[in-house]
This record gives C-alpha cells, sequence and structure tokens, in this order.
C-alpha cells in the first residue's frame, strides 16, 4: 500500500475516532453528573451526545431515567420509546417502559378514584406506587391532593413537602402549600375584621405551621398580637418574617411603627434604618424615621420627611411634621406651605386648622389665621387652643368683643396652659374697654 493510500485511510477513519471518542468522554461526564445529583447538566450531556450522534439509543434511556428523576413523565415515555426504536432487542429498555407504563396505569387509576371522591381508594394507591417509585414527585404531590380534598390537611402538607423534596425546581407544589395556607389566612382575616383576636391568632398562627413563607401571615399575626397589648410578641414574630424574607418591607414598616407607639424611638430609627437600607426609595420608612427623630433630631427628621415629599407629596402625615417642626423653630414662611396642603388634604382635622392659624397669626395674617380657627372650632366646639388663636386673630383685627368671647372659650378645658394664656389675654383686653 503506498505511502499516499495510508494516508487517505487515515484521514477517512480520524473524524470517526475522535467522535467516538468524543461520546465517551461525554458518556463518563453525564454517568458523574448523574451521581453528584446534578440532574440538570446530566440532561445537558446526554442531550449533545443525541445532537452529536442522533442513534445512541443509552442516551435516550438515560434521558428517559433522568426525566422520570425529574418529575417530566412525558420526556421519560418519549425518550424510551425512541431508545426502543433504537434497540429493539434490549430488555433493560423494555423494563423500564413497562415500569412507565406501570407509573402512568397507577395515575390514571388513582385519579379516577380520587375524581369519584374515592380519596381513601386513591391515597391508598399512590402509596402502593410511592412504595415502588420513591423518587418521583407528581406522586407525592397527588398524594397531597386527595388528603386534602379527605380532609386530611397536615398530611397534605406533608405530602406537597416530600413532592418539593424530591422536585424543588417545580412551582406547583409550592402553590399547593400557599393555598391551604391561604385558606387558614382568610379564616384569621375574618376574625380579624370584626376585631376577634384570639381566633384571628389562631387561624394566622396555623397559616405560618403550613407555609413558614407567608409573608403576609407574619404581618397580620404580629398587627393582631399588637392589638391585644402583646407588643413583645408581636415583635417577635416579625423578627422571624425579618429574617425569613429581609426584602418584605410591610414586616419592617409594622416594627418601627409599633416600637414607635411604645416611644422606643431609638429602636424604631434602627428598624426605619434598616428598612431604607432595603429600599431607600421607601417613603413610608422615610416617614416613619422622621416621626422617630422629630424631637431628638428634627434637623434630620425634616431631612427625611422632605425627602418622603420628593416622591410622594400628599403625605399628609410628612406634611403636618414637616408644618410642626418648622412652627416650633419659629420658622413660620417655612411651615406655612407644609400646613397648607396638609389641610388640603384633610380639610376637616381641627388640629391641623389649629396648627396652620397659629402659623397665620404669627405671619400677621389674622384673617386667614381668624378663617382657620373658626373652621377649627366648628368642627371640635371644645378644643382650646382653637379658639385661643381665634381670640387672638379678632384681638389684632380690632374685633375686641369677638376676641373676649373667644378667650372665654379657651378658658374652659382641662389645657391648663391654654386657659391661663387665655385668661390673660382677656384680662388685658378688658382693662382697654
Amino acid at each position: 500500500m503506498s505511502v499516499m493510500r495510508n494516508l487517505v485511510l487515515a484521514g477517512l477513519l480520524w473524524p470517526a475516532v475522535s467522535i467516538a471518542q468524543n461520546i465517551d468522554a461525554l458518556y463518563q461526564q453525564g454517568r458523574a453528573e448523574v451521581a453528584a445529583g446534578n440532574l440538570l447538566a446530566a440532561v445537558t450531556v446526554y442531550t449533545a451526545i443525541i445532537s452529536t450522534d442522533p442513534g445512541q439509543a443509552a442516551a435516550h434511556f438515560q434521558l428517559s431515567q433522568l426525566g422520570l428523576d425529574m418529575d417530566d413523565l412525558k420526556i421519560a415515555q418519549e425518550h424510551i420509546r425512541q431508545a426502543i426504536e433504537l434497540d429493539q432487542r434490549n430488555q433493560e429498555y423494555r423494563d423500564f417502559a413497562n415500569e412507565i407504563v406501570t407509573i402512568t396505569d397507577g395515575l390514571r387509576d388513582a385519579k379516577r378514584s380520587h375524581d369519584n371522591r374515592q380519596y381513601g381508594n386513591a391515597i391508598q394507591k399512590y402509596d402502593e406506587l410511592i412504595a415502588a417509585y420513591a423518587n418521583f414527585a407528581t406522586l407525592y404531590y397527588r398524594k397531597g391532593l386527595s388528603l386534602q380534598s379527605n380532609g386530611q390537611v397536615e398530611q397534605a402538607v406533608v405530602a406537597f413537602r416530600s413532592a418539593i423534596e424530591h422536585n424543588p425546581r417545580s412551582a406547583n407544589y409550592p402553590k399547593a402549600i400557599r393555598a391551604l395556607a391561604v385558606r387558614e389566612y382568610q379564616k384569621g382575616d375574618q376574625y380579624y375584621r370584626i376585631r376577634d383576636w384570639l381566633p384571628a391568632e389562631e387561624q394566622f398562627t396555623k397559616a405560618l405551621e403550613i407555609d413558614p413563607a407567608f409573608d403576609q401571615a407574619y404581618y397580620r399575626l404580629a398587627r393582631t398580637l399588637g392589638r391585644q397589648d402583646r407588643s413583645a410578641e408581636a415583635i417577635a414574630v416579625l423578627d422571624r418574617a425579618i429574617a425569613q424574607n429581609p426584602a418584605y418591607m410591610p414586616v419592617r414598616l409594622e416594627k418601627g411603627n409599633l416600637l414607635r407607639s411604645e416611644e422606643r424611638n431609638q429602636e424604631a430609627a434602627v428598624t426605619y434604618r434598616g428598612a431604607l437600607a432595603v429600599d431607600p426609595g421607601d417613603h413610608r420608612a422615610m416617614v416613619g424615621l422622621g416621626q422617630a427623630l422629630k424631637t431628638d433630631n428634627p434637623a434630620e427628621a425634616a431631612v427625611q420627611l422632605e425627602m418622603a415629599l420628593a416622591i410622594k407629596p400628599d403625605i399628609v402625615t410628612a406634611n403636618e411634621l414637616l408644618g410642626e417642626i418648622y412652627s416650633q423653630q419659629e420658622q413660620w414662611v417655612k411651615a406655612r406651605p407644609y400646613l397648607a396642603t396638609a389641610v388640603e388634604l384633610k380639610p376637616k382635622d381641627h388640629f391641623t386648622l389649629w396648627r396652620l392659624a397659629h402659623v397665620e397669626n404669627n405671619l400677621g395674617s389674622w384673617e386667614a389665621a381668624k378663617d382657620l380657627a373658626r373652621r377649627s372650632v366648628g368642627i371640635e366646639g371644645k378644643f382650646q387652643p382653637g379658639w385661643y388663636e381665634l381670640g387672638m386673630a379678632r384681638m389684632e383685627l380690632g374685633e375686641t368683643a369677638g376676641a373676649i368671647q373667644a378667650f372665654k372659650q379657651a378658658e374652659r378645658g382641662r389645657d391648663r396652659v391654654t386657659a391661663a394664656d387665655a385668661a390673660r389675654e382677656r384680662k388685658r383686653l378688658e382693662v382697654r374697654r
């Protein structure tokens, strides 16, 4: 044989040898991925083998087994069919195909029993299948549905969790658990709405026992405990919720609000700062932080509140607080627009009307102050500060008789400071007359 002929033959054989070596290497890699539990990676490897050589029956067989392990019966059926078509004498393939038929028929029979409301029979059939095919997650899920329909909620949750354990990729199995938890949550919500706290607490607790990842149930349970003056327990629930899902803002805000309601403002500020670390643009956390800081650090409080209003200008609380902070600092011009906005948003709030009347009096806008003060006491007739501002405005406008009457009204009530100030102004006016 000539040297040229040898080179030609070598050139023809080399691609075939190279492909075979490559396929052998892929099979080794696929087996290693399966052994390591990397099923998705194994699927990729065996799919690559078939792409290289569509006649690889063994690769189809491996993909069929992986389909069953990965909870996809259709994939298992399709690839075992192709494996048998490529290698019809392989008994191992046929035995596995028979197993798939057994599973398929068993699922159909169990579902028929379930649909006929023979839940006990369905559960028994699923148990028989699970005993033989323990890694097939669908069996646990279907069993859970039958247990649920049979009123065995706790056992259904166990079955659904087993399905998740065997197939953590499926979204259906966590949804099944959440659906059970939602049922308990909704019962709790009905009690919550009528302020029947103890049964509401029980139902929200049940919801969390079923689904410990149920963010909203933590929130409602904490609020229910808070309504019962059990703040320490409520805060413990909120801490659990934050640990479970740090990004769920309502529980962070609720913790801050609860701490602030107990005048634990430093702890509340830390909580709101934690919320802003998660979401720097959350205007609710900015307002909460402003509320927590308004006494000890009014300057930073004002910054936080202004940032919140830059995001959402119609926050009543932020406008009120900024007006209050600037009023306390006697920055009347700065206080006015915030309180004016608050009055627009809450036109029937006698307290806000009074604050703005106080600002207008200090700015010399006595007609505006008189109007605001009259509206304030028109809403709350025994509100002493409102009467006092009305007296001050009328006094400056020269309406002496009306001012004296307003001051007399301001003297009536439990607010001794306002009563004393009103009495002093009234006496001055009476002396002048």
